[in-house]
Parts: structure tokens; sequence; C-alpha cells
């Protein structure tokens, strides 16, 4: 009944908001079929890996459905609202390189090097101050919902706040005296 649905939609949006809004990074690897709330789930990452055997799909139309799990959010903030409008309503098929043309999907690997590069991004986090990460996540999220006098409030805000921190400090001294940063992005391997 529709009390049930909404309850469901309510629980599901506030873990939603959760994962969205999470002080670290969202790392997602696709392999296979990502398709209704699947394709919405992993827009809703930071950052989206996958395979040339991967796929997408915002099938609910088909079932009498519209988008749910974030996708009005997430998904016309990557390609655009009209491109969103497309890929909701035709309920199409999106390939893997597709995908990464659109910018829904940051690289492509083979399917034995998937897991191994998502660990690998996710392992760059732990020399990044966590504070600039939280901050500029957050700031990201705000940037395209507000003006530009409100976006640069969260911008200053924001920078003094991570000016403040020990990671901060840490890595300028560390640039002075030469040393390697504690984050370094991996570099990517060969594609598949």
């Amino acid at each position: 009944d529709n009390a049930g649905w909404l309850r469901r939609m309510q629980a599901l949006h506030e873990w939603l908001y959760d994962l969205l809004t999470l002080d670290r990074p969202v790392i997602a690897a696709v392999d296979g079929a990502a398709a209704g709330a699947g394709f919405s789930l992993a827009m809703a990452a930071d950052f989206v890996i996958a395979t040339p055997r991967a796929w997408f799909n915002m099938s609910f139309i088909k079932v009498g459905l519209i988008p749910d799990l974030g996708a009005f959010y997430t998904l016309p903030r990557i390609v655009g609202v009209q491109r969103a409008k497309e890929i909701m309503l035709s309920a199409r098929d999106v390939g893997a390189q597709e995908a990464l043309q659109l910018g829904l999907v940051l690289e492509l690997h083979a399917p034995q090097q998937l897991l191994e590069r998502a660990q690998a991004m996710a392992r760059s986090f732990v020399g990044a101050s966590p504070t600039a990460v939280a901050l500029i996540k957050r700031s990201l999220h705000d940037a395209l919902g507000g003006g530009l006098p409100s976006l640069l409030a969260t911008e200053a805000n924001a920078q003094s706040l991570a000016a403040g921190t020990s990671a901060h400090h840490e890595a300028v001294q560390r640039f002075l005296s030469k040393q390697p940063p504690h984050f370094v992005w991996p570099s990517t391997p060969s594609q598949y």
C-alpha cells in the first residue's frame, strides 16, 4: 500500500543520506549488471570503477515506477539533466565504455584487476587528512545546490578548518623538507 511504500522509501532515504554524506570516500566496483536501485547505488559512490562487462540500466519505468535511491540527485549531477532524462525515460542499457564516456565510471579495468584497484584507491586515502576529505565532500555536495556567495562562504569556512589540522601542518613540513606526501593517489594500472 502507499503508506508501506512511503515508510520503505523514508527508511532507505535515511540510509542513503548517511552514505552520501559519509566523511570518507565511497568506492563502487561494478563487474556486471547495475540495474534499477543497483545503478542508483553505484551513482551514490564517490568513485565508480568497472570492468568492460559492466552495464547500467535505470529500469524503473519498465515496471511503472520512478528511479529511487537518490538517482534524481546523483545522476543529473554526473551526466546533466538532459542525458539523465534520456537514461531514466528510455530504460536502455548503458554499456561500460559509454558509462566511461558519460562520466558514470571513472576507470575500466580487467575483472581480475578490479578489486585490487578499488583497494589501492581506498588505501591511498589512509594518508589523506580526514578533515580535508570530509570538507571536500561536503563542499562539493553544497556547491551544486547554492549560489556563488554561499559556496564561497562554505569554501572559506572549510579551508579555515582544514588549515588548523595537524594533518595540514605535517603535510607542509613534509613538503618543505622535500619528503613525499602521505597522500598519494595510486597510479592507474594498464587498463583492460
